[in-house]
């Protein structure tokens, strides 16, 4: 016997929300669930035969817009949505640009994978001795005739032959049916219109639907990147800037799990008062092959208030001064007298793209003196010209919706206002804003978590790859070295703002002096600042100073 039941309780429109993730919302936009019918197979009752095509089309037919869910015995849920009538005709095509198919769960995993129509005009088929018919070819037949019950389920005998009228989002059939339409339960849901009314969030930052093709996509863009330019580079490098603890070496680990295909931890991570790591490290990404990929994740000290980095370091870490694998010591920084000082870096051993990390779920906590460095570091890196963007990791700290499902990132609301604070603090774009969650509590890879982490990923690499364009471009036009640092005329001009009222003693060998008095530079990081470019200009044969030897003295 086939059990139908009419329900208006609006209760029932908050489950029915839910079963189809908003996609429902999204595609009917204001379109309420206020009535719904349902059709049941009940296996418990039925061991024979059933008219399940009949029934469809006597409680469905001319119903609006429905949702039929399917249920199997390997735990499987798919579903199809059709915005337009069926009816009970002798077989005529439906046009509905709004229809598509859905996949929930694949063998008890969550997949929620939508595959959207692409011929509009044969998305639908009607046809009464036929349950609903989705694309030509067909995409989907669900049922037809007489159904037939065996061993606790309803084998239907429909059939899928996907990619027709659907985009299949590069699944077979076989990984939406388990390559069987044998069914525990199958529901259609009437969608009406009513009263209660709810818009779904938009999304503040729009991306490509997040599926296993888009994940596929990604990671095919990343393997494939190697600087296209003639400066002869091995691999870009990415150096890591941030507060301890906001998870640089945590976004290191998340990337290489990806790529291993499972969860790794080859950066030691954790808490710690000072950090966890003390030592300047270029972590590698290898695909299974065993290829290393043609970027650099460069791990420093985190940075504190009182010790760590400070802007002599940061400089000689964006020119590359500063040898693979050297431990930072806060009591003695590194000098150009230190034996492993790199007088004359490579353009690979350089820096080609700074990200601040920063923790979205304290981002309004952070000391005002840390801000300051954080800020000062940035005035530097922007006379360089080197690029600079910031992860804001750890969103699902932030907000509740995004721990329960990583897809709402770019629709929650705290998220959005995080990146707006983020954008404040270090006066970039928001769109060089990019939200994390990197794998902490999780044993095993999810795609939507990956997806995220590799988007960042992607755009990390294509400000590098921009950079390097305008670096080279800058070299064949000022016959430089791309190996040295080709300064234009924006860098000198900077040069000499910074140096506004800085003289020189008599005596060489005392140096340059920055002096507050008379209102000169007040600004001691500013200073700093200034002595770096100078270090630099010196060693590029830019200006004709003494090395190593002049410093900056502070008046009190």
């Amino acid at each position: 016997m086939v059990v139908v039941v009419v329900v208006v309780v609006v209760v029932v429109v908050v489950v029915v929300m839910v079963v189809v993730v908003k996609v429902v919302v999204v595609v009917v936009v204001k379109v309420v669930v206020v009535v719904v019918v349902v059709v049941v197979i009940d296996t418990m009752h039925y061991k024979n035969a059933v008219s399940l095509t009949f029934a469809f089309h006597q409680k469905c037919d001319n119903k609006g817009p429905t949702v039929t869910v399917l249920y199997n015995q390997q735990d499987s849920v798919y579903e199809e949505y059709a915005s337009s009538n069926w009816t009970s005709s002798t077989g005529a095509y439906i046009t509905d640009s709004n229809a598509f198919l859905y996949q929930l769960k694949y063998s008890g995993s969550d997949t929620l994978t939508k595959f959207s129509v692409t011929k509009a005009d044969t998305a639908m088929y009607a046809l009464s001795s036929y349950g609903p018919i989705f694309g030509g070819g067909h995409d989907l037949i669900t049922f037809k005739d007489i159904v037939y019950s065996s061993g606790g389920y309803f084998a239907l005998n429909g059939s899928m032959t996907f990619g027709h009228s659907f985009n299949n989002q590069g699944l077979t059939a076989g990984k939406i049916t388990n390559g069987n339409f044998n069914v525990t339960e199958l529901e259609v849901f009437s969608v009406t219109d009513g009263q209660r009314r709810k818009t779904p969030p938009q999304p503040w930052r729009k991306t490509p639907d997040w599926n296993k093709k888009y994940l596929e996509t990604l990671i095919k863009d990343i393997v494939s990147f190697k600087h296209s330019g003639k400066l002869g580079l091995s691999d870009v490098r990415i150096l890591m800037l941030g507060p301890v603890g906001t998870g640089k070496s945590s976004f290191y680990n998340t990337i290489n799990s990806v790529f291993k295909g499972r969860i790794s931890q080859s950066a030691p991570c954790g808490v710690a008062i000072n950090g966890i790591t003390i030592a300047y490290t270029p972590y590698e990404v290898n695909v299974s092959s065993g290829e290393s990929l043609k970027f650099r994740l460069c791990d420093t000290r985190g940075l504190e208030v009182t010790q760590s980095l400070d802007i002599f370091e940061c400089n000689y870490l964006l020119d590359g001064n500063i040898p693979d694998y050297f431990q930072f010591n806060p009591v003695a920084p590194i000098i150009p007298d230190n034996p492993l000082f790199v007088h004359q870096p490579k353009c690979t051993e350089k820096i080609h793209c700074v990200l601040f990390v920063i923790d979205a779920a304290t981002i309004g906590d952070i000391p005002q003196k840390m801000v300051d460095k954080m800020q000062n570091f940035q005035k530097l890196i922007n006379l360089k010209g080197i690029p600079k963007a910031v992860l804001l990791a750890k969103v699902d700290l932030a907000c509740q919706d995004v721990a329960s499902n990583i897809n709402n990132v770019f629709t929650s609301k705290k998220i959005e206002a995080a990146v707006d604070k983020a954008s404040n603090v270090l006066g970039l774009p928001r769109n060089r804003i990019l939200p994390v969650k990197n794998y902490e509590n999780e044993m095993e890879l999810d795609d939507n978590i990956s997806i995220l982490a590799l988007l960042s990923l992607r755009q990390l690499l294509f400000y590098a790859e921009d950079y390097l364009q305008r670096l080279e471009k800058k070299a064949l036009a000022n016959s430089v070295d791309p190996d040295e640092t080709p300064h234009d005329a924006a860098f000198h001009q900077g040069l000499r703002c910074l140096l506004k009222g800085i003289s020189k003693e008599a005596r060489p060998h005392r140096g340059l002096i920055a002096s507050d008095h008379n209102d000169v530079i007040t600004d001691v990081a500013l200073c700093q600042a200034s002595q770096c470019l100078l270090l630099t200009a010196s060693r590029n044969g830019v200006l004709n100073v003494w090395k190593y030897g002049f410093g900056f003295r502070y008046y009190d």
